[in-house]
C-alpha cells in the first residue's frame, strides 16, 4: 500500500505544498497522472508540460517494470508546488519484479529500437532527477524543476 509517503525534504521556502494521490497499477494511469498535475500545479505553471512528458514515462515505467503492474498494484504520484514557480514530482511504485531487482537506469536505445529512451527523456525535461529504493522496498522516482531554472 502506498498509503504513507517517506519523509522527504520540501521544496526550500515556505510557500510550498504537496500531495499524494494513489493510482490503479494500469497504464491508463499515466493520463490522470497528467490531469492531477494540471490541478496540482496549476494550468499556467511554467513546466506544466513539461511535468506532463516526465509523468507519463514515469508512471507508463512503474507498471511496465515493477510489481505495480501486476493484479492489485498501485503507482503513487506525489506533487509538490511553490508559489515561486518551483515544483517535484515522484512516482513511486511496489518494488522491482523478481526477475528484474535493479534500480532504473538511463540505458543506451539501440538503433530502430522501440525502447530505452524514456529516462533520458526525463533527464531532458527536467532540472534534477533522481531515484531511491524505500526501506519497504518500493521505488521513488522523482524530478524536480527550479523556480528561475530551464524550460525545455
Amino acid at each position: 500500500m502506498l498509503r504513507a509517503r517517506r519523509d522527504l525534504a520540501p521544496l526550500k521556502g515556505s510557500d510550498h505544498h504537496g500531495r499524494l494521490h494513489v493510482l490503479p497499477g494500469r497504464a491508463e494511469s499515466a493520463a490522470e497522472a497528467r490531469r492531477l498535475l494540471v490541478s496540482g500545479l496549476g494550468a499556467r505553471h511554467p513546466y506544466l508540460y513539461n511535468a506532463q512528458l516526465v509523468v507519463t514515462e514515469l508512471v507508463a515505467n512503474a507498471v511496465r517494470h515493477s510489481r505495480s503492474g501486476l493484479w492489485g498494484g498501485e503507482v503513487g504520484l506525489y506533487i509538490e508546488a511553490s508559489r515561486g514557480g518551483a515544483a517535484r514530482i515522484e512516482v513511486i511504485d511496489n518494488g522491482p519484479l523478481l526477475h528484474r531487482p535493479s534500480r532504473p537506469v538511463v540505458k543506451r536505445p539501440r538503433d530502430g529500437g522501440e525502447g530505452g529512451r524514456g529516462l533520458a527523456l526525463v533527464g531532458a525535461f527536467a532540472d534534477v532527477w533522481g531515484t531511491l529504493r524505500n526501506p519497504n522496498g518500493y521505488t521513488t522516482v522523482w524530478a524536480r524543476w527550479n523556480a528561475g531554472g530551464r524550460a525545455a
